[in-house]
């Protein structure tokens, strides 16, 4: 079987034959993507873009309904997505209202087979709620660096970097700590958590499993004492490994982890208002762990 060819332009085009034999691979098993993505690595030894092997499944659909549409021909025609559909706009309100940003809704979204019918991001849900007149989206053209600087310094911080409307770092002008928030956040004035529990205190960094839910999943998590106050919080779990540190430490790890694992993120429904964003596939359980002991043990 052909698995891709590269046109002449240099770009990778994968055969129907192979999209197809995945895509149904991981209907079968009932994989999520991140596993038929690394099924596809220890099978065929081809590391595919995550974010490509995902838009199989809207393929896949168009492809079953009207294989003629895809002859060989039309190989690299891409098919225009529906409209979006008033369960998909529910979807989005839902995550909206226990907090989620918008790509963490693209994500949930994208794994969820009984309304992914296009690949979802964060510009395309903004997009998606502005043609509606649902909101008024931002981006980082669209941000006064200005105004941003100026409701900045009235909460005591600067700007470090705006790469987005949900990704701007910024930095404390009292203890210098620095950690990324959205717009919206900077708008509403909130201010440094270093500077409301003391950097120095002491605080816990905890690794969970929770190998019984739709999608397993591991919790990285922060705790003044995880073993007599957050456990009980928790459905069934297996406590991978629970490190001592300062709370300062203990932020710089959550969110090194969520930057550097993010496309991971399985935000399970079962944690919902119980830190339901900090979880991320199983099977990076590992490498998580093996990055907080570098950073905590040199």
């Amino acid at each position: 079987m052909e698995i891709k060819t590269v046109d002449t332009k240099g770009n990778i085009r994968y055969s129907r034959k192979f999209k197809q034999m995945v895509v149904e691979k991981r209907n079968k098993e009932d994989w999520n993507w991140r596993q038929a993505h690394n099924w596809v690595i220890q099978e065929y030894g081809i590391d595919i873009k995550y974010k490509t092997i995902k838009t199989w499944s809207v393929w896949y659909k168009d492809y079953s309904v009207c294989p003629a549409s895809f002859s060989s021909a039309n190989t690299s025609k891409v098919s225009r997505p529906p409209p979006w559909r008033q369960r998909e706009f529910e979807e989005v309100q839902s995550g909206i209202e226990i907090g989620l940003s918008y790509r963490e809704i693209a994500e949930c979204m994208n794994e969820d087979s009984e309304i992914n019918s296009r690949y979802y991001t964060a510009t395309g849900i903004a997009s998606a709620l502005a043609r509606k007149g649902l909101n008024k989206p931002y981006n980082s053209t669209a941000i006064d660096i200005q105004e941003c600087k100026d409701l900045l310094k009235d909460a005591g911080q600067s700007l470090v970097e705006l790469k987005s409307t949900h990704h701007i770092k910024v930095k404390c002008n009292q203890c210098e700590y620095e950690w990324v928030k959205g717009f919206m956040n900077i708008k509403n004035r909130v201010g440094c958590i270093m500077c409301v529990i003391p950097p120095n205190s002491y605080h816990e960094v905890y690794i969970i499993e929770f190998y019984t839910f739709g999608n397993p999943s591991v919790k990285v998590g922060i705790s003044v004492d995880y073993y007599n106050k957050r456990r009980e919080n928790f459905p069934e779990h297996k406590v991978i490994a629970v490190y001592k540190t300062t709370y300062k430490k203990a932020k710089e790890l959550e969110n090194l982890i969520k930057e550097q694992y993010g496309i991971y993120r399985t935000t399970p429904p079962e944690l919902q208002g119980n830190g339901m964003t900090e979880c991320y596939d199983i099977s990076m359980t590992n490498e998580i762990n093996k990055i907080i002991k570098e950073q905590l043990n040199g």
